[in-house]
C-alpha cells in the first residue's frame, strides 16, 4: 500500500492585508527539541528521559521578494491574536498517486504567537533573486508554539507572476556598473526569553540589528584611489541597490516602469573587501556597505514598487 506524500504549497500570514506569500522554493521545520537522559547509581542504562526545552523554528525561501518584504518588512513582524498577523500557516499539498496533487485536504504547520524575521536576500546575474525568512513561535501560556496537523483544507499558491534579478547600484548618484551579484544580510539578532522551567520561549524580540550589503563587480574603477580609499570611507550620500523586475513573456521590465525593488542606505561606510582574478576570467571586486541609522530613518529604506534610476 502506497504511503501518503506531500509537496510544498504556500505560507499564509493570517489576517495580513497582503494575504499569502507565494513563490515558496524551500521550507525547513526544526522542532528544536532537547532531551534530558539520566542514569545514576552506576547504571550503564538511562532510567529517565524527558523533554527539557524546545525552541522551534521554520525557515523558508521564496522568490516573491515583494510579497515577503511587504509582510516581514526590514525589522521583522510579530504575530499573535492582537497583531496585524494573527497566525502563520505553512501548507503542504497531498500528492496524488499516478498524478500530481490531490485537491482539498493536506498537511499544515501552525504558529499562533511569535516573530517573523527576514534573514538574507541573494541575487545574481542570470538567476532569480531569493529571500530567506525565519518564523520563531513562542508560548503564550495556553497555545503550544508549533502545531502540526493533517486533514485540513489547503490554500494553494499561483504560478510565479513576479520575479526579480540583480540590478544596478548607484553611489552618490553615480552608476556603479558591472554588478554580478548582490547580497543583503538583514542582521537581526533575536533574543528569546526562556525561564521558569517552561520548555518553550515565552517572548521573542529584536535586541540588535546590523544589516550589511555586498556586491561583486568587474568595474574596478569603483575602487580607484581617487574614488574609494583602500581603508574605505564614510557614507553620507545615498547608496542605492536595485533588484530588476523580470517581464513575463519578455526580458526585463523597463527601467522607467515601476515594479523594481530599491534599497537605500543614507549613512554608514563603504569599503572594498577583496579583489580577485584568475586566468582567463575578468578581475572581480567585492564591495561592502555597512549602514548606520540617521535620525528617525532606518539604516536601510526599502521601496518595493519603483523605477530604476537616481531619482526618488
Amino acid at each position: 500500500m502506497a504511503s501518503t506524500q506531500y509537496g510544498l504549497s504556500i505560507v499564509e500570514p493570517l489576517g495580513h492585508i497582503n494575504g499569502i506569500i507565494g513563490g515558496i522554493t524551500d521550507v525547513r521545520v526544526e522542532s528544536g527539541l532537547t532531551e534530558v537522559v539520566q542514569s545514576t547509581d552506576g547504571s550503564i542504562d538511562a532510567r529517565f528521559v524527558a523533554a527539557m526545552t524546545q525552541v522551534s523554528r521554520i525557515r523558508f525561501k521564496t522568490n516573491d521578494i515583494r510579497g515577503a518584504l511587504e509582510v516581514a518588512g526590514f525589522n521583522g513582524a510579530p504575530f499573535s491574536a492582537a497583531d496585524t498577523i494573527t497566525a502563520l500557516a505553512f501548507y503542504f499539498r497531498k500528492r496524488l498517486a499516478g498524478g500530481a496533487f490531490e485537491g482539498g485536504e493536506g498537511f499544515i504547520a501552525y504558529m499562533f504567537n511569535g516573530i517573523l524575521v527576514p534573514i538574507g536576500l541573494r541575487a545574481a546575474h542570470g538567476q532569480i533573486a531569493e529571500i530567506e525568512i525565519e518564523a520563531i513561535p513562542v508560548y503564550d501560556g495556553t497555545i503550544l508554539p508549533l502545531q502540526l496537523d493533517t486533514g485540513v483544507p489547503v490554500s494553494v499558491g499561483n504560478t510565479p507572476s513576479r520575479l526579480w534579478t540583480v540590478g544596478p547600484w548607484y553611489v552618490n548618484g553615480t552608476l556603479l556598473e558591472g554588478i554580478r551579484d548582490f547580497s543583503l544580510d538583514f542582521g537581526l539578532d533575536v533574543e528569546l526569553l526562556e525561564a521558569d522551567g517552561i520548555p518553550w520561549p515565552t517572548k521573542a524580540s529584536i535586541k540588535q540589528r546590523r544589516p550589511r550589503f555586498e556586491c561583486n563587480t568587474f568595474h574596478l574603477d569603483a575602487v580607484d584611489k581617487d574614488v574609494l580609499a583602500l581603508i574605505g570611507q564614510a557614507r553620507s550620500g545615498v547608496t542605492r541597490a536595485f533588484l530588476r523586475k523580470k517581464l513575463e513573456g519578455g526580458a526585463n521590465t523597463p527601467d522607467g516602469t515601476i515594479g523594481h525593488i530599491r534599497f537605500d542606505v543614507a549613512e554608514g561606510r563603504i569599503a572594498m573587501q577583496d579583489l580577485s582574478d584568475g586566468h582567463p576570467d575578468s578581475a572581480m571586486c567585492r564591495i561592502g556597505v555597512t549602514p548606520t541609522k540617521t535620525g528617525a530613518t532606518d539604516p536601510i529604506a526599502i521601496n518595493v514598487n519603483v523605477v530604476i534610476g537616481t531619482g526618488a
